[in-house]
């Protein structure tokens, strides 16, 4: 049998309708059209409301020009040295976010957040063997290790030029090495007593970063298949921070770093969808003024190379693939059985 209608109820049921149907309408065409929610770039706006997933801009209350440069995309290698001055900012100890090897090691603090996330997840999966042997190295101190590797390849008979090129292989020279940016740390566990040497990668620790390092802002810096581009051996210890979505960009395209800023340079921009529903859009530019507007803007990094990398990050909407407009229209012809 069925049930009779209860007219009380309909007629509760019409005046919600009738009360959220213009609520909705109203937001759909403010968020429509608000300039508050639209990104100005040097290229045309961006249109990210695509059949099936809409997307709104949520404003935030940034300051009128641009944030400071982070820094965190920069690119140093052998043909792209730091000063012997240069010095990170936000520097702070290690050992407060994951277990490190000796209580003075530092490292950016931005990265440092990320690496404290991947270690608490990595416990959450069974892996507690971890830890930092370096991270924020100085100039003088990287000049050091340079010069002690040359030393040891030198008792071993090679003459001073072999002894240079294969130490540079594993050490490079004071000034190139991405340590003194504070956004690169080196990791080993206990089982290898330390050591940073290529069984990391088979280890459980090195095998879950290996899998999801990328998800938090982290690359394996020098690939097993990038030693020509990156001048470096393999090192599966070796992780730098670059933040989101470049690091996963890079995971899903393959790329070490310099292919990354190669692309990146010639393309000029991009989007990026996360799987967790993030939107990220990314610009190069030679120059910051061509932005004119900051209220999406959520980093700005030089490359080191003498252009730019800005980075904005879009909020998905309520729910992926309903737009303001559609949750008016799916509230009021649900409530009224239409």
């Amino acid at each position: 049998m069925l049930a009779k209608p209860c007219f009380k109820k309909h007629i509760s049921i019409f005046l919600f309708a009738l009360l959220l149907g213009p609520l909705f309408w109203f937001l759909s065409f403010e968020l429509g059209n608000s300039s508050a929610f639209t990104l100005t770039t040097p290229a045309e706006q961006e249109d990210y409301v695509r059949p099936g997933l809409a997307f709104f801009y949520l404003q935030q209350d940034w300051p009128s020009t641009l944030p400071a440069e982070n820094n965190v995309l920069f690119l140093v290698n052998k043909s792209n040295s730091l000063e012997t001055t240069y010095m990170p900012e936000n520097l702070v100890s290690l050992s407060a976010y994951v277990p490190v090897a000796r209580n003075d090691v530092l490292f950016k603090d931005v990265a440092a957040e990320a690496i404290k996330k991947i270690y608490l997840d990595m416990q959450k999966a069974g892996i507690s063997d971890l830890k930092s042997t370096s991270a924020y190295r100085n100039y003088t101190y990287q000049a050091t290790l340079y010069k002690n590797k040359i030393a040891e390849y030198r008792k071993k008979g090679y003459s001073l030029a072999s002894a240079t090129t294969l130490a540079e292989q594993i050490v490079v020279p004071a000034g190139t090495s991405e340590h003194q940016t504070g956004l690169a740390l080196d990791l080993t566990t206990s089982a290898l007593n330390g050591r940073l040497v290529e069984a990391f990668s088979e280890t459980p620790a090195g095998e879950w970063l290996a899998e999801n390092c990328w998800k938090y802002g982290f690359i394996i810096r020098y690939g097993a298949d990038k030693t020509t581009l990156t001048g470096c051996v393999w090192e599966p210890w070796h992780l730098r921070f670059v933040g989101l979505p470049h690091s996963l960009y890079m995971k899903e395209n393959s790329l070490c770093y310099e292919e990354y800023l190669a692309w990146l340079q010639s393309s000029g921009q991009y989007t990026y969808e996360a799987e967790t529903g993030n939107v990220y859009a990314v610009y190069y530019t030679k120059n910051l003024d061509e932005f004119s507007t900051t209220n999406l803007v959520t980093e700005v990094s030089s490359d080191n190379l003498g252009g730019y990398i800005i980075t904005t990050q879009i909020i998905p909407q309520i729910l992926p693939g309903i737009s303001l407009m559609d949750w008016q229209m799916l509230i009021t012809y649900t409530v009224l059985g239409l």
